[in-house]
C-alpha cells in the first residue's frame, strides 16, 4: 500500500510539473545586452601627436557608439554609431609610445572585442625635399624623388589622397576640376606596428585653375596613314606660353597618346600598327598644362 501511494504521488508530481512548465525556457537575453562585433581597421596614420583612423563596421543593431581610449592617460572619446554608415574616420590626440584601444560598445559599455594600436616611439626624421606638379585640364601629375614610401595630401585634408603609401616616383590625381585651384604636400612614411608613421610635411605647392592656363587647340589639323606610317600636321598656335603639342589616336574605343614629350613643331610622323579611326592634337603651355583636344577623322 505504501508503495502504491509513493508511485501515485510521483506520477501526480510529474503531471503537475509538466502542466506548468511545458514550453517554458530560460528568459531571453535583452537585445541591447548583446555584444556588438569589433570594427575592421582599414588604415591608421600617425604624425605630429595625431592618430588618424579609418575603419569599417557593418550595420549591427547592438552598437550604441565607438570608443577609442588612450591607455597611457585613460582618456576616452566616444563616436556615435550612425545607422546605414559603414565607414568611419576620425583623429585622436595621443603621445608617442602609448597604446590606443578601439572598440564598438552597446548601451551598457560592453563589446565583443577591439583593436589595440601601439603608437610608434619615433617618427621619420626626413621629409620629401622636392617634387614637381603638372596641371592638365582633367588631372594633376606629381613627380617626386624619394627612396621610400610617400603619402600625398591635398588642400590640407586630414587623410592622404592615395589609398596606400606610394612606393613609386609619381602619382596622378584625377579628382580635380578645371576651375579648381589646388595645393599639395608630401610626407615620408614608415610602417611600424601596422601604423603608417609619417614625417614632417613638405612645403606646400600650388597649381592654378586650368582655365587660366589652357591654350586653344591648333586649327586645320590634317592626318592620314601612308605605308604603315601616321602623318599629321596642323597650323601652329601663336602664343608665347606655348611649349608644344600632344598627339593622340583613337582606336577600337581607346585613346592612346603617341608622344612622350610635347612636340615642338607643327607636324609629326611615326610608324603605326593599330587601326586608327581619328587623330587628336592639343596644345601644352610652359607649365605643362594641356588644353582641349581637336579631333579629325583619318582620310
Amino acid at each position: 500500500m505504501k508503495t502504491f501511494k509513493a508511485i501515485s504521488f510521483s506520477l501526480l508530481s510529474l503531471i503537475f510539473f509538466r502542466l506548468f512548465s511545458c514550453g517554458r525556457s530560460a528568459p531571453p537575453v535583452a537585445k541591447d545586452m548583446l555584444f556588438p562585433q569589433k570594427p575592421v581597421l582599414k588604415r591608421a596614420i600617425y604624425h605630429e601627436s595625431s592618430l588618424l583612423i579609418l575603419f569599417q563596421m557593418e550595420d549591427d543593431p547592438y552598437i550604441s557608439y565607438f570608443s577609442i581610449k588612450d591607455k597611457c592617460s585613460g582618456r576616452e572619446e566616444k563616436i556615435k554609431f550612425i545607422k546605414g554608415v559603414n565607414t568611419y574616420s576620425f583623429s585622436f590626440q595621443v603621445d608617442k609610445g602609448c597604446e590606443v584601444f578601439l572598440s564598438a560598445k552597446n548601451r551598457y559599455d560592453r563589446g565583443e572585442g577591439g583593436i589595440l594600436l601601439k603608437i610608434p616611439e619615433k617618427l621619420p626624421g626626413e621629409k620629401v625635399s622636392s617634387f614637381s606638379l603638372s596641371r592638365f585640364s582633367n588631372r594633376v601629375e606629381l613627380i617626386f624623388d624619394n627612396p621610400g614610401l610617400v603619402n600625398i595630401y591635398k588642400n590640407g585634408t586630414e587623410f592622404p589622397i592615395n589609398e596606400k603609401p606610394l612606393s613609386g616616383k609619381g602619382f596622378i590625381d584625377y579628382n580635380v576640376e578645371v576651375t579648381g585651384q589646388y595645393r599639395y604636400g608630401l610626407r615620408v612614411v614608415y610602417y611600424e606596428n601596422g601604423i603608417e608613421a609619417e614625417g614632417e610635411i613638405s612645403e606646400w605647392k600650388e597649381v592654378p585653375p586650368a582655365t587660366k592656363l589652357l591654350l586653344p587647340p591648333p586649327d586645320e589639323v590634317r592626318a592620314g596613314i601612308k605605308g604603315g606610317r601616321l602623318i599629321a600636321e596642323w597650323m601652329p598656335v601663336l602664343n608665347e606660353e606655348l611649349k608644344g603639342y600632344n598627339l593622340y589616336v583613337y582606336s577600337k574605343g581607346k585613346i592612346v597618346k603617341i608622344n612622350e614629350a610635347p612636340i615642338e613643331r607643327s607636324d609629326f610622323e611615326c610608324k603605326i600598327e593599330m587601326n586608327v579611326e581619328r587623330v587628336g592634337v592639343s596644345s601644352v603651355n610652359k607649365s605643362g598644362t594641356e588644353g582641349e583636344i581637336r579631333w579629325v577623322k583619318i582620310k
